[in-house]
């Protein structure tokens, strides 16, 4: 079975018993900024932690760097979307699939510009 990483962002999250189902023992979970909150309300912890953090409380960060989760925190003023900084941790830690969860709904530019990540290069390659 090949290594997969499971990026939940903070878009709209379906309801538990439709996700649980297609997660795997051995995934790799990556939390992009608030997206940490729906990996908890699943009792996943994840490996990591990334984004420029303005979705997370400084609670939920501090309670991530207490558990010894990777904390990945950027600038806000950046080139990248935090789910695009996930999806290039992914592939640098060698992930052979991504998994992408709650990606959809909530600001349309966001949306429409997650959708456009399926076109990076660095996914296509």
């Amino acid at each position: 079975m090949a290594k997969r990483a499971v990026l939940f962002a903070n878009g709209v999250m379906p309801q538990a018993a439709q996700i649980l189902p297609y997660l795997r023992p051995d995934d790799y979970f990556i939390a992009v900024d608030g997206g940490l909150r729906h990996l908890r309300n699943l009792y996943k912890t994840p490996g990591l932690l990334i984004g420029d953090l303005d979705s997370a409380t400084t609670a939920e960060v501090e309670g991530a760097i207490t558990q010894g989760i990777e904390v990945r925190r950027y600038k806000p003023d950046k080139n990248e979307t935090d789910l695009e900084l996930a999806l290039l941790a992914a592939i640098e830690k060698g992930f052979d699939e991504i998994l992408i969860i709650a990606v959809l709904g909530g600001r349309l530019d966001q949306t429409l510009g997650n959708l456009n990540l399926l076109t990076h290069p660095l996914l296509n390659g």
